[in-house]
């Protein structure tokens, strides 16, 4: 006989300011601990590095969001217009182009959360905002560990990108998509 642990209670605010330097250490050990779990560190180095994730500019905007449990930060997400190092990096001419949302460093961090149901919250409540905003695509460029969180929302896979270490390792990363204004609307 499995018994299902319940949830603990969260509550999703818009991040400040003064939290940048906590998400950002938080994200990172979010992707070494679960997301590229079993990755040497220059992999993870090389996909905080290359990729957008948490910035300024997220919380100015008011599109990033955490998740706390009793004061505590224990998830985040959030999203923005994709990013020009994202079209940059794209190998085709299927860069993201206007109408697609990039959901950025979405992820749960307290492993009695973790898996439960939380990663999947912040990709939707950022999914929402962007479709809310006039975006019907979403596009999340994230590592093999996290994929299957995306898959089982409906994304999938239209390329892959390959980033080269500093030790000339490579790590792949998936680039999915979904459609987000008519997947929204199925749910309302």
């Amino acid at each position: 006989m499995t018994t299902q642990t319940k949830r603990l209670p969260v509550s999703i605010r818009r991040a400040r300011m003064n939290e940048l330097a906590l998400l950002r250490h938080l994200h990172i050990s979010y992707l070494w601990c679960i997301g590229m779990k079993g990755s040497a560190l220059d992999q993870v180095d090389a996909y905080v590095r290359t990729l957008p994730g948490i910035d300024a500019e997220l919380i100015r905007n008011g599109t990033y969001c955490i998740a706390e449990c009793d004061g505590v930060v224990v998830g985040a997400g959030g999203w923005s217009a994709a990013p020009d190092v994202i079209r940059a990096t794209a190998a085709d001419d299927r860069s993201p182009e206007r109408g697609v949302a990039f959901i950025r460093a979405a992820f749960a961090v307290e492993l009695g959360i973790a898996g439960q149901g939380l990663e999947r919250e912040m990709i939707e409540q950022a999914e929402s905002a962007a479709a809310d905003a006039g975006y019907v695509i979403a596009e999340a460029h994230v590592p093999d560990g996290c994929a299957n969180i995306y898959r089982a929302l409906g994304y999938r896979e239209v390329r892959s990108l390959t980033l080269t270490t500093a030790r000339g390792d490579v790590v792949t990363v998936a680039v999915m998509r979904r459609a987000i204004s008519t997947a929204l609307a199925a749910v309302a």
